[in-house]
Formats: C-alpha cells, sequence, structure tokens
C-alpha cells in the first residue's frame, strides 16, 4: 500500500501560490494543508498512484502544477525526475530523457506534449512506455487528444484534466473513452470529464442559482478542495468565495 500523510491535515495553512488568471493582476491563493491532502488522495485513488511510477517534472517552480507532480509522486512513494530547463523544448532530447530515466507518468501542457508527438511522427517512435500520460492547463481538441493515444499504449491512462488554482490544482478529470470521443466533432474541445470525490461541480450564475439542464451557464466549483481565499484582499475573497 503506498504510504499516505504520516498525520492528520489541519486547516492551517501549507502554502500561497500567486496567479493573475485572465486579470494580469497577481493574487495570492491560500491552500490549507487538508485541502492538499484531499487533492492528494483523489489522485491516489483515480489515477492508480503506485511506487513503482516514475513521474516527470515539468512544470515551472511557481505554477501549482509543480506541486501536483511533487504530492503526488512523493506521497505515494514515487520517484520524481527534474526535467533540465533546456529539454522542455527540445523535443528529441525530451524523449530521449524520458527513456533514460524510465519515466511512466507525466503531465504536460498541450503545447509541450503536442511538439513531442509531432518528434515522434518524423522518427517513427512511440510513447508505449507511459502508464499515465496528463493534459492540463490550456484546451486540447479531440483531434489533437486521438493523434496523441495513437502513439501510446492501448492500456495507457491519456487524461484531460481541469482545474484552477484556488480549487487546489485539479478539480476533475476525463480519461480517454471512445466512445464519448467518437460522438464529437474533431475540433471539438476535449470533456473536462467528472470532478474528483472531493469536488462538487455545479452550472450556474453569478448569484450561486444552478441552471435547468441543458441551459448554459458559469462552472460553480465547491467541497473540500477550496483554498482558504486571496491573501491580504478580504473583499475579493468575499467576491470569489
Amino acid at each position: 500500500t503506498p504510504p499516505l500523510l504520516c498525520q492528520k491535515p489541519s486547516n492551517k495553512l501549507c502554502y500561497i501560490i500567486f496567479t493573475s488568471g485572465t486579470s494580469g493582476i497577481p493574487k495570492g491563493v491560500m491552500v490549507s494543508h487538508s485541502a492538499l491532502e484531499k487533492t492528494y488522495l483523489s489522485w491516489l485513488k483515480e489515477f492508480n498512484l503506485l511506487p513503482s511510477d516514475r513521474h516527470l517534472q515539468l512544470a515551472n517552480l511557481g505554477f501549482d502544477v509543480f506541486i501536483g507532480d511533487f504530492v503526488r509522486a512523493l506521497c505515494s512513494g514515487g520517484t520524481l525526475v527534474l526535467l533540465p530547463d533546456d529539454y522542455l523544448l527540445k523535443p528529441k532530447n525530451l524523449y530521449q530523457y524520458m527513456v533514460d530515466k524510465e519515466i511512466n507518468s507525466a503531465e504536460f501542457v498541450p503545447a509541450v506534449l503536442l511538439k513531442l508527438i509531432g518528434f515522434l511522427q518524423s522518427s517513427k517512435k512511440n510513447l508505449h512506455f507511459m502508464k499515465r500520460l496528463i493534459c492540463g492547463s490550456d484546451l486540447i481538441t479531440v483531434k489533437e487528444f486521438k493523434l496523441i493515444y495513437s502513439f501510446c499504449h492501448p492500456q495507457v491512462e491519456l487524461i484531460n484534466s481541469y482545474g484552477l488554482t484556488e480549487a487546489t490544482i485539479d478539480s476533475s478529470y476525463f480519461k480517454y473513452n471512445d466512445s464519448v470521443l467518437s460522438r464529437l466533432n474533431e475540433y471539438s474541445l476535449v470533456p473536462i470529464g467528472k470532478p474528483f470525490s472531493h469536488v462538487q461541480i455545479y452550472i450556474g450564475k453569478e448569484d450561486y442559482r444552478t441552471s435547468p439542464l441543458g441551459v448554459e451557464g458559469e462552472i460553480l466549483i465547491g467541497g473540500e478542495a477550496l483554498a482558504d481565499g486571496y491573501w491580504n484582499q478580504p473583499e475579493l475573497t468575499e467576491s470569489k468565495f
């Protein structure tokens, strides 16, 4: 059994990470130990994390995906392998590094992953050694998602993750599913899937009333994943939480 966190998590502050979102104005998101632990336990269950997993760290230290990779790897007893900065946009080097370090789990932004797929197309190589491949932090089309899957072993977990810093990194996930994707136009966006067990997602309005089935609305996120608000910005916290 993979090790869990050793002590009961508290609601005390775990970290503050700054994000600007679409506003361009940095704001510090306050995440508790409890929120991070609940997110980790959902990853442990839904992604079948094992001590044999070798995770590749691609994200910058100032990005909450870094925290996700760090926690997924080390709390489950796995290995976290740091990628040299100058390999990120050099797909040939990146691929060889993944092979040499026996990587079987990684989270990519779509732009970097698709650049790697372009190299695989021209070099006749594949990603059959990967157990888990996550796309996150940006949009990806059904056509692109299917192309990525074609270079993986059929048993791979190809995942589109969705989340935001204010809800502790990941809120929902979609695992590659032919029956779902076949019903969508190839230029449609890959679905964000279903919420993790510690998260609730509703479609509603800014006044927090839920929309009737089939009616457009905003995504409202609730549950144990929510951050404690914005550091030293009580009015913004009140309006968003």
